[in-house]
């Protein structure tokens, strides 16, 4: 549990990050997938580091695991489809834009979590 929250913290992290930036790029008319594909890859990396080093490893190690990087990217194209479905139906539905991406990010978080716990940190589990 003490994990997830700490996840969940380095993920609001993310998601401020996600949030400001798509909303601006969504503003500046870009497209939804353009738009939270840019947001996502300034804010997974910004996550990989806290995760790496706070959440699941070693806040003392200046190893960040470029497989484990390279498993994390993957991941973050994975939760990137699933954002980019829910905001597209959020939107499509009605939902005001800021709110269809509210809940993108919110309804991505518990996928993102499941997949970093078990497949792409759990090495770091004994650090």
């Amino acid at each position: 549990m003490r994990r997830m929250v700490i996840f969940g913290l380095g993920s609001l992290v993310g998601a401020l990050i996600d949030f400001a930036i798509g909303l601006a790029l969504l503003k500046a008319g870009f497209s939804s997938w353009l738009a939270l594909a840019g947001a996502m890859s300034v804010s997974a990396v910004v996550v990989y580091v806290i995760h790496q080093k706070v959440t699941f490893g070693d806040l003392h190690s200046s190893d960040l695991h470029a497989g484990r990087l390279a498993a994390f990217l993957a991941n973050t194209a994975i939760v990137y489809v699933l954002r980019v479905a829910l905001f597209e139906a959020a939107y499509r539905a009605g939902v005001p834009e800021a709110l269809a991406l509210a809940a993108a990010l919110v309804g991505s978080f518990v996928v993102n979590f499941a997949i970093s716990r078990v497949l792409i940190f759990s090495a770091s589990r004994g650090k």
